[in-house]
């Protein structure tokens, strides 16, 4: 299974959209951040919500998660805190509930795609420095995907190839 998470429902809708329909997938579970939380975690229609569940101690799941073999965070370049959070917490749950060591199925892979000449929330505490520096945030096993960033070792840069935003603009 894949896991895709983005900031907000018309990206949501329209990549649902084009995976379940268009291309015939439907091994994929496509969320807000925020929606995502909702699902599997308590109440989370904003920022205040989502630092409310984040700031319980006992935050467990309340629905069993599945095991995605991808989670792919989209638009990272205008991630805050509670969305870095919330990968982290995915990456946490997805190990203590299908450990490698005892199922033999692969750790979760980590797949960000951003574009930091476009982070267009920092003055609602988006920071860029969650996507350029993720190579030391994150466990050098996880793969990093994305289209800007120069990374080091054991991360993977990949040219973009297509995207979905521009369609309006160019009728593709």
């Amino acid at each position: 299974r894949f896991l895709l998470l983005t900031l907000n429902n018309e990206l949501c809708g329209n990549t649902k959209h084009r995976v379940e329909f268009e291309w015939g997938f439907n091994n994929t579970d496509i969320y807000t951040f925020h929606g995502f939380m909702n699902r599997y975690f308590g109440t989370c229609r904003n920022d205040i919500d989502l630092y409310d569940l984040l700031a319980r101690p006992d935050l467990l799941p309340k629905v069993m998660m599945p095991k995605w073999t991808r989670v792919c965070l989209d638009e990272f370049q205008d991630a805050n805190y509670g969305i870095y959070a919330i990968s982290q917490l995915i990456l946490f749950w997805q190990e203590k509930l299908y450990p490698f060591q005892k199922t033999g199925l692969s750790p979760t892979q980590l797949i960000i795609m951003g574009d930091t000449l476009q982070c267009l929330y920092e003055y609602s505490g988006a920071d860029r420095r969650f996507i350029t520096l993720a190579p030391l945030i994150y466990q050098p096993a996880q793969i990093l995907i994305t289209n800007n960033a120069k990374l080091k070792n054991k991360f993977t840069t990949l040219e973009l190839t297509q995207t979905f935003r521009c369609n309006i603009v160019t009728g593709k």
